[in-house]
């Protein structure tokens, strides 16, 4: 045996034992990053799905008006002149009003028997 620590086998072998166990650690952090790869892949789809699905369930925003509530009242009563039924979110829709004040207005609207229930 040599004084730095073997022979030349010996440090061949240590140094194949070395090899073999750096070659083992690439092959497992490259089987690691197929993995990784895979997932990013996975994500990317989900993503795609989601920004498609957003795109076709897209809400319209109505700026609602804010108007005085005898003008609204008054806008409400002529819109039941028809004598049809009405629901009272396609008032709000249609008038551009906060709902609950439609609905408040057509309570009121229903009591002074201007609109029928």
């Amino acid at each position: 045996m040599s004084s730095r620590g073997g022979t030349s086998e010996e440090k061949t072998q240590v140094l194949r034992n070395d090899l073999s166990n750096i070659i083992d650690s690439l092959i497992a952090e490259h089987s690691e990053i197929r993995h990784l790869v895979n997932l990013v892949d996975q994500l990317k789809e989900r993503v795609h799905e989601l920004e498609k699905k957003q795109e076709e369930s897209e809400v319209e925003v109505m700026e609602l008006r804010d108007i005085p509530r005898d003008q609204a009242k008054r806008e409400i009563r002529k819109y039941f002149r028809d004598g049809g039924y009405h629901d009272i979110g396609e008032v709000a829709d249609e008038l551009r009003l906060d709902i609950r004040l439609v609905f408040e207005i057509c309570n009121e609207l229903i009591e002074e028997r201007t609109i029928g229930e």
